[in-house]
């Protein structure tokens, strides 16, 4: 899920369809759109959902790893995406407090995973209680 429309491609408008994600506390936001963003050369996500709502963007890293054959590994201080058969190196990041940060040309791409500091309010808040 992405918060703006700017990098996203062969988008969908879905408006009509009231297509909605739930939050873990049983609000929901509105998907408007549907589309692709590549977030670094050979590295496309695929039917990200476009949710002005969120303050945030967040990956799937199983569609991640699933439509783009990208490993993720994960440590306490950060984490790499890396081609699952060259294992080449495509994107590092570092996390803060229970979030793992990526920047995709500047942007900051936001991957969410359970962390093993003080923490997990932040992964409680994005859908795993």
């Amino acid at each position: 899920m992405v918060m703006t429309d700017r990098d996203m491609y062969d988008c969908v408008d879905v408006t009509e369809f009231d297509l909605k994600v739930c939050h873990p506390n049983g609000t929901k936001a509105k998907v408007s759109k549907i589309g692709n963003i590549k977030l670094v050369a050979g590295v496309v996500l695929y039917d990200v959902f476009y949710v002005s709502d969120y303050g945030v963007n967040l990956i799937s890293v199983y569609k991640l790893s699933k439509d783009s054959q990208i490993t993720v590994v994960f440590n306490e201080n950060g984490c790499l995406l890396q081609d699952s058969k060259s294992k080449r190196v495509l994107v590092t990041g570092k996390q803060d407090n229970g979030l793992y940060f990526v920047n995709k040309s500047g942007n900051t791409v936001n991957l969410c995973f359970n962390s093993l500091n003080k923490s997990n309010l932040w992964h409680s808040r994005l859908g795993h209680p």
